[in-house]
């Protein structure tokens, strides 16, 4: 029986104890995608391995080829991995085409002729090579949304193996091209990566955790503080930001303005073509509103069909003007629902700090009070005064 490397049954431990680390955590639907499929690139990298272990034992080229042929798919699930965390997918065609061309490199190499070690050693690197390199360019030209650091070190994994096993492959096709053939440096070759992958291995499984973590965060921080409907943020955030444009209104002397502002007619919506329409109508409302106003600004939803706009650096004369804007804007801007065409107007109150009050419940009130003005005297209008 041929001596086993400790680094080698190094590398085979730590993959199927990762990858079991990692589909653990991934169980489930939906959730840590991108951990789950790098836990069975893993384990599959560790079975393929194993085989190529026992090859020599059994005897039989059949063997190393299976194992070699494993171990050139454990890259695929490792990618799509990675860009499950994107808009990106892997081309299934181009995949296939590849994975098919290493397949019969490896077959030809282990049932016509010699068989030869350093092919069969070098024949799963290509694969590997091209699909980490292409993952490594996707991703770190388009980092996960609230993990850039995250997905830029592990784009910089990637990207530094397909540079190590560019290096392994040349390092063993010079060995091999030896007269003779030196087992020793060949040994060492491998042992030498097999440290490498040891460590991209385990840094790129904690990268995903780092991307899967932070996603995990953001979603949190947006049930807590954003409107599942709409999306715009709710009444929490937008009286979070209200408190650190009056700190900076207190520090700076600059002015901002509220609008607080509801949709007309809105229960008559519900009433006459249902619930799902109505929702669909704020939805359209958020969307006109988000795409109009200014970037300093923040519209959120703080009620059933009330919205605040927090106006920043504005006076109220320039407060009106945009609200006026706004208004027009959505009386202009009809909804199609299930071929009826239903037109939508909002009503609003105007309110400016300080001279409308210092604080979220001063303004919001006194805001208020100029939206009930605006209704009582026919909707469809802005009130800056009673």
């Amino acid at each position: 029986m041929p001596k086993l490397p400790t680094l080698i049954l190094a590398l085979l431990i730590l993959h199927v104890v990762l990858g079991a680390l990692c589909l653990a955590a991934g169980r489930g639907e939906n959730r840590m995608v991108s951990v789950r499929y790098w836990g069975w690139g893993l384990v599959i990298y560790a079975a393929g391995l194993l085989i190529t272990i026992l090859s020599p034992i059994l005897t039989r080229p059949a063997a190393a080829a299976l194992g070699n042929i494993i171990i050139a798919y454990a890259p695929i699930p490792f990618i799509q991995g990675v860009l499950s965390n994107t808009r990106h997918r892997l081309d299934r065609r181009w995949v296939g085409a590849a994975f098919g061309a290493t397949v019969l490199a490896i077959l030809f190499n282990n049932s016509i002729g010699p068989q030869l070690r350093v092919i069969n050693l070098v024949a799963p690197s290509p694969i590997a090579i091209g699909l980490f390199l292409y993952g490594g360019i996707v991703l770190w030209r388009s980092p996960v949304k609230a993990a850039d650091s995250a997905s830029r070190l592990l784009a910089s994994v990637l990207l530094a193996c397909t540079v190590l096993w560019s290096l392994r492959i040349a390092m063993l096709l010079g060995v091999s091209s030896t007269d003779p053939a030196d087992p020793e440096r060949t040994q060492f070759v491998i042992d030498l990566f097999a440290i490498a992958q040891i460590l991209t291995s385990v840094i790129g499984m904690l990268c995903l955790f780092w991307i899967e973590v932070l996603k995990m965060e953001e979603t949190l921080k947006s049930m807590a503080y954003g409107d599942s409907l709409t999306g715009l943020p709710n009444r929490r955030a937008t009286m979070m930001r209200f408190e650190e444009m009056a700190s900076a209104a207190r520090r700076g002397d600059k002015p901002f303005a509220l609008m607080l502002f509801d949709i007309d007619f809105f229960k008559r919506v519900n009433d006459t073509y249902g619930h799902q329409a109505g929702d669909e109508v704020l939805r359209h409302v958020a969307s006109v509103l988000t795409a109009a106003k200014r970037q300093e600004d923040l519209l959120g939803r703080v009620g059933g069909e009330e919205f605040v706009l927090l106006l920043a650096d504005t006076g109220m004369e320039g407060a009106q003007a945009i609200a006026e804007r706004m208004r027009e804007l959505v009386a202009n801007a009809f909804l199609q629902h299930d071929g009826k065409r239903i037109a939508i107007t909002i009503s609003g109150g105007l309110a400016q700090f300080i001279e409308d009050g210092d604080s979220w419940d001063r303004m919001f009130n006194a805001a208020d009070q100029r939206l009930y003005h605006a209704k009582a005297e026919g909707r469809n209008r802005i009130a800056v005064a009673n």
